[in-house]
């Protein structure tokens, strides 16, 4: 999963994975994260995260840059 800030709002993106050769791969979009998490498939796993103040600082804790 990944968490990405579009015009000040949250969103989660998961999809699927796959690492070959020391590099990761998408598979494809949504995928079983998605479906355990409830996300209907048109969302194409986009899940938009409706996040307080109080928990923004949290949250944000929990980013890790990609590099």
């Amino acid at each position: 999963m990944a968490v990405v800030n579009f015009n000040g709002k949250y969103y989660a993106l998961c999809f699927d994975t796959i690492e070959y050769d020391g590099k990761w791969y998408n598979l494809e979009l949504a995928g079983n994260l998605s479906a355990v998490l409830g996300i209907e498939t048109a969302a194409a796993g986009t899940l938009f995260l409706n996040v307080d103040d109080m928990k923004l600082e949290e949250l944000k804790k929990m980013i890790v840059p990609l590099e």
